[in-house]
């Protein structure tokens, strides 16, 4: 395993090796301070898809792509112990494909980015 750390307070990121290519789309991040870690499953352009618990049992979060790379469309949170609502939330995009408002389902703006 392969770790990359800034600071010895500052969240990590542990990388599985790199003669497992199938293994190398999933990383973890952990937090010392907060004692907590979350794994995150990417596809072959590293966009993230899921973030699961340390555990890796339970998901958390799910992430939908457009064309784009960067151009993620929905996300649907899962996880009952943060301070956002379980559900789907949308993004809305500018000209250039970049996200500049979050959405619930209903259309009701959460967050303009």
């Amino acid at each position: 395993m392969k770790s990359i750390t800034s600071h010895p307070s500052c969240p990590h990121f542990i990388l599985p090796p790199k003669n497992k290519p199938a293994l190398s789309r999933r990383t973890r991040k952990v937090d010392n301070i907060a004692s907590t870690a979350t794994l995150y499953y990417r596809n072959n352009q590293w966009q993230v898809l899921q973030e699961y618990d340390a555990t890796g049992d339970t998901a958390q979060r799910y992430f939908v792509y457009g064309n784009y790379i960067d151009q993620v469309l929905m996300i649907t949170d899962t996880d009952s112990t943060n301070s956002v609502t379980d559900g789907d939330y949308y993004y809305a995009h500018n000209h250039l494909y970049s996200p500049t408002a979050l959405m619930e389902a209903d259309g009701d703006v959460i967050k303009e980015i």
